[in-house]
């Protein structure tokens, strides 16, 4: 049985790879044709376009690896970064101390 992970990987690969870059032999990619084949991906999906292009390029770096490619082609700056959607918000020490004493019920404040 395949893992939820390994699901994942197999849906990527047919959907997003497979259908665009399947008649491409791995030896034959270059970055000219990753960069066309994500750009091809939009950008309405940006969780989706990080996965498919860490996807391709783990494949890409096995292919490194095997002697089957001298160099990975997916070299896309800062494509396996999905975009934040929010910045996180760090406290102070005085505002976590705040937000210490507003804690309720009284059990659940921390020890101090």
């Amino acid at each position: 049985m395949l893992s939820h992970a390994q699901l994942r990987y197999e849906s990527t690969y047919a959907s997003h790879i497979k259908t665009k870059l399947g008649n491409v032999p791995v030896s034959a990619l270059n970055s000219e044709t990753v960069r066309r084949w994500y750009a091809g991906l939009g950008n309405d999906h940006p969780t989706r376009n990080v996965d498919a292009y860490g996807l391709l390029h783990a494949v890409c770096a096995t292919a490194v690896n095997d002697g089957l490619l001298t160099a990975n082609p997916c070299q896309i700056t800062r494509a396996m970064n999905a975009p934040t959607k929010r910045q996180a918000v760090s406290l102070d020490v005085d505002e976590i101390g705040k937000l210490a004493n507003e804690i309720q019920p009284e059990r659940l404040k921390p020890l101090c």
